[in-house]
């Protein structure tokens, strides 16, 4: 079933002596607390285990339910500086194989298994490469070829020019790796981590770098040494592969067997050894104050770390886990309530965590603190006595003293471990259950969580430690914590620091084009290497390419139901039942928003915020019961998650009071009329669908350009009006019969075949190292979305994507065959089983089915899968000339925008573009609402 580009390939290993052997017995991993309970030893996820013959390559299939199935392949990586060598590799290995030397192939390959593509991502001590489908034979299909890109990779040193860095003639530098990087590397978030891990590790440390790269560094790495990283660490005795879904008892015999054995071949290196993570010198700094480029000076944030426990100690690093959900998880944590809801916030939100690293921390960051310049080099030290220390949390004037000084050294530190010793003084606020709650939390938010080895059993551990003492968990913060050395990183806003990177950039650039002896010469081979990283699969090998049984794709079993209520329950009138297996249990409210009138859509982000954090909403007493809740403002409605049960009644009352109150009223009151018949949904839960996007008339191009920017982004959207669901004036079949929404899946398989893995767009813009990333997609159902972001070049990519869409209408059959055709259904196919994958992704696909007109997910999976094997080349031609040959159209009225560095230059010829300021088109804004 394996098509090989190299004939000379064997297939399996020798009869007498199989390729993989069992190690060991099966084990179950635990997926909810159910399986924790259960007197069943077999209760969770199957899983085996299978050792290579020759290598300690190790093959992991775990059998869980879900109809996604899905492949990592990890790799350990150990990091000692800050080249990214990792990271650059991961980009690489995607670039070809011995195997299968053509570019591209594996993505072409991918996507025809029921898949989006392959992806990858690096951390600071493992590399993994992720690939899922939607049927068994979509990762069979894949899975040797992927693991000899990873095992055997080309790396030619023209891939390393446009993949990971390279300069034009003028020395402007670009490549994807080198473009990625330039939009991370000096992000707050970024910046205060990598100091944190600097200050917590020895420079001996994996941890004590960056993996991803810093571009200063990427300038100066080399292909060899990217060849020789490979080598050190890419051996098959340090790789395991991790697969998920629900495998055939015989996909070992079946699949793995028959995998070439001569992909799977150890050089003798065995970099699995233990990482060592040594802690600093005890008169290492533990504090460090950064600067990040921004052009907003009022916030800032504080990142604090301690030592965590070995990855070993699973039970401690559970443990710490509750812990840290006590102290920060929900709106009403200690930590929330001493330093975001009060009067005066110090904070805007808190997260704490734990690290699950080889050398774990825990982290507790303060994010968007109020920034004051310090008045004073010599300042309190103490950061709170009897004056300022307010430990309500009820906020209060009081606050106003502290902010002045929070970025003095040790000033907040000081308030965060003074709050720590109170709750440790006063034994978690006299709750004597508040640990037993937070580890019931802890275990609803571990479901989904895939966790293997030691952690196998993390639900009978998370189940003990329930049971534990309050004295167990005074103990617990008090060594790990208040007892224990903190590090800590301030990060303070800077609007300069954007102005001199601009121009150390500029700098390097002319030192970049000195360099350069023969122009002509250097032009030419970053013309070639750009051509050998373009894809160049031919059609012969797409017809070549293996395919899945179609058939054998599915869906998450569940059942759906509607109960019409002999007396409503506030506005509720009907309530919608999706029952899958699963570990929770919930009630989800959905509330149309599209007639919300343009002038209140400004103030749903606020009201949002509102239902969740205030009891101007929620009655006293009622917060307490909830946890966590999620409200969306996404498809058309606004979405509220809430506890099941008795509990849910006061919420759905309050809710329809608040919103009464807050929109209809208004409406009443200023004579809005704004519900058009015509527009409602044929469901037994109606949404008017309206869109807001505006009807324009002439073309609107808008440059922002940011001082605090290192790389670009541009967004062009353009208003569809294209039916996509069931009409309501005719009956299902008739409109089925009919094909009425032909277009709509023509235009977004289309979509999916441009704008896929290694497909035209991408090599036409990241295949020459423009940028990052370019994404085409329909956005709500409303609007074609072309997405360029992450660019170092964002001028050369939009040029390269308009000529894109000119030599697709001149040249349509050099761009799109039938085989392509195929290959656009498969995709879709997988993001339609993916919707219906999980239980969570169950209900939200129910909850659309029933406001778009579906009376059930299969009949809605009915209406996707007639309309997409209707669709014929025509068909796309078609839409491609009416909706996507748009965008190499200036004169066409779409909304174009670009975020640039400030002195970017935007040529005439990419349209008219109007130079805006961030604060003027905020001002726009709140003219406009």
């Amino acid at each position: 079933m394996l098509t090989k580009t190299n004939p000379q390939t064997s297939v399996g290993s020798t009869s007498e002596r199989p390729l993989f052997i069992k190690d060991g017995d099966d084990v179950f991993i635990q997926r909810s607390s159910k399986d924790a309970e259960s007197d069943n030893a077999s209760s969770g996820f199957r899983t085996s285990v299978y050792k290579h013959f020759e290598s300690n390559m190790r093959v992991v299939v775990c059998r869980t339910p879900s109809p996604i199935y899905t492949l990592n392949i990890y790799v350990p990586t150990a990091v000692t500086d800050n080249k990214g060598l990792p990271h650059t590799l991961e980009h690489l290995v995607f670039c070809g194989s011995k195997c299968y030397p053509t570019s591209g192939y594996l993505g072409v390959l991918a996507t025809h298994n029921y898949s989006v593509g392959t992806n990858a991502w690096t951390r600071n001590d493992c590399t993994c490469y992720t690939f899922s489908a939607s049927a068994e034979d979509g990762v069979a299909n894949v899975l040797p070829v992927f693991l000899d890109h990873v095992l055997n990779p080309i790396l030619s040193d023209a891939n390393f020019a446009t993949e990971v860095y390279h300069y034009d003639e003028t020395g402007k530098e670009n490549g994807v790796v080198f473009s990625e990087m330039s939009s991370k590397e000096n992000k707050e978030s970024v910046l205060s981590i990598y100091h944190l891990r600097k200050l917590m590790y020895n420079s001996s440390a994996t941890f004590a770098h960056y993996s991803g790269g810093k571009t200063y560094d990427i300038a100066s790495l080399t292909n060899k040494e990217i060849i020789d990283y490979h080598h050190k660490y890419y051996d098959a005795n340090n790789v395991t592969v991790l697969l998920t879904g629900v495998f055939s008892d015989d996909f070992e015999e079946r699949y793995l067997q028959k995998i070439p054995a001569d992909i799977i071949k150890s050089h003798g290196n065995d970099s699995r050894a233990p990482m060592h993570c040594f802690s600093p010198d005890v008169d290492h700094p533990k504090h460090e104050t950064v600067r990040f480029p921004s052009a907003d000076t009022s916030t800032g944030s504080f990142t604090f770390g301690w030592q965590g426990p070995p990855q070993e100690d699973i039970e401690t690093t559970i443990a710490l886990e509750i812990l840290m959900e006590y102290l920060g998880g929900n709106p009403s944590s200690p930590l929330s309530l001493r330093f975001v809801k009060r009067k005066s916030p110090l904070a805007g939100s808190v997260n704490a965590s734990v690290s699950e690293n080889i050398a774990s921390k825990l982290v507790i960051s303060l994010n968007r603190v109020p920034y004051t310049c310090p008045t004073s080099a010599e300042s309190s030290k103490s950061g709170s006595d009897s004056k300022t220390n307010d430990v309500s949390g009820g906020g209060g004037s009081i606050d106003d003293q502290d902010i002045p000084h929070l970025f003095e050294v040790n000033y907040t530190k000081n308030l965060l471990i003074k709050e720590l010793e109170r709750v440790y003084e006063t034994r978690f606020n006299g709750d004597a259950h508040a640990l037993e709650n937070a580890a019931k939390r802890q275990s609803d938010s571990s479901l989904g969580k895939f966790r293997i080895g030691s952690c196998a059993k993390q639900f009978d551990i998370l189940a003990e430690l329930s049971k534990r003492p309050i004295e167990f968990w005074l103990d617990l913060l008090k060594k790990w914590f208040i007892d224990a050395a903190v590090y800590s990183v301030a990060a303070i806003p800077d609007p300069e620091i954007g102005s001199e990177l601009e121009a150390k950039r500029k700098e390097k650039e002319q030192e970049n084009a000195t360099k350069i002896v023969d122009k002509e010469a250097h032009i030419k081979f970053i013309k070639d290497s750009a051509e050998a990283n373009t894809a160049q699969v031919t059609d012969e090998m797409k017809h070549g390419i293996p395919k899945p049984d179609s058939t054998k794709t599915s869906i998450i079993p569940h059942t759906q139901s509607l109960v019409v209520l002999d007396k409503a329950i506030g506005p509720v009138t009907a309530v919608q039942t999706m029952n899958a297996e699963s570990g929770f249990v919930k009630v989800r409210i959905q509330i149309p928003i599209g007639t919300v009138p343009n002038e209140l859509r400004a103030y749903l982000a606020l009201f949002q915020a509102l239902i969740l954090k205030t009891d101007l909403v929620l009655p006293a007493g009622v917060l307490k019961d909830i946890q966590s809740a999620l409200v969306q403002a996404t498809g058309g409605f606004m979405a509220l998650s809430l506890p099941f049960g008795e509990k849910s009644k006061p919420y759905i009352d309050a809710l329809e009071n608040e919103w009464k109150m807050c929109f209809e009223k208004y409406a009443q009151r200023n004579n809005l009329d704004y519900v058009d018949a015509k527009n409602v949904t044929k469901s037994p839960f109606p949404m008017i669908y309206n869109s807001n996007f505006p009807d324009l008339e002439k073309p609107i191009f808008v440059h922002v350009p940011v001082e605090s920017l290192q790389t670009s982004e541009s967004n062009f959207f353009l208003k569809l009006d294209i039916p996509f669901r069931p009409t309501s004036e005719r009956s299902f079949n008739d409109d089925l019969d009919n094909l009425i929404a032909l277009d709509y899946f023509a235009l977004r398989m289309l979509a999916a075949l441009i704008g896929r893995s290694d497909g035209p767009l991408e090599n036409a813009i990241r295949g020459k190292g423009y940028s990052y990333g370019v994404h085409l997609y329909i956005l709500a159902r409303s609007k074609l979305f072309l997405r360029i972001f992450k660019a170092s070049d964002v001028v050369k990519a939009i040029g390269a994507a308009k000529q894109l869409f000119l030599d697709i209408q001149q040249n349509w059959d050099a761009h799109v065959s039938e085989n392509d055709i195929s290959l656009a259904r498969s995709i879709v196919k997988y993001q339609i089983t993916a919707s219906q994958s999980t239980p969570i992704n169950m209900l939200l696909w129910s909850i659309s089915n029933s406001i778009h007109g579906f009376s059930s997910a299969e009949e809605h999976n009915i209406w996707c899968n007639t309309h997409i094997a209707a669709v014929k080349m025509g068909d796309l031609r078609r839409v491609f000339e009416k909706y996507m040959f748009k965008f190499a159209d200036n004169d066409c009225p779409m909304f174009r925008l670009i975020v640039t560095p400030s002195d970017t230059k935007v040529p005439a010829e990419l349209g008219p573009y109007e130079q805006k300021t961030l604060e003027e088109i905020c001002a726009t804004y709140k003219s406009d609402y």
